[in-house]
């Protein structure tokens, strides 16, 4: 599943916990993650040409059709404090 597997290829959610464990974790690198390990994914579309408009965003294909996320912050919003 695109959005909650836990092996290999990982979900976007289990993909965000990892980078937000990391002390150096940063949005580019969650949204590479997700562009390395779902390439293949039909439900997954991500704008190739985003790196040259710094855009941090992404789509997922859901039953009810396209929605589009922004990454920016993610990681940030994410990190456990406890």
């Amino acid at each position: 599943d695109l959005i909650e597997a836990q092996t290999y290829p990982h979900g976007v959610l289990a993909l965000l916990d990892d980078e937000c464990i990391v002390p150096q974790g940063l949005d580019d690198k969650f949204l590479r993650k997700i562009e390395e390990q779902h390439k293949t994914n039909p439900f997954l579309q991500i704008d190739v040409k985003r790196r040259f408009v710094n855009s941090k965003s992404f789509e997922i294909n859901h039953y009810a059709g396209n929605v589009k996320y922004d990454a920016t912050g993610f990681v940030v919003k994410n990190v456990d404090t406890l």
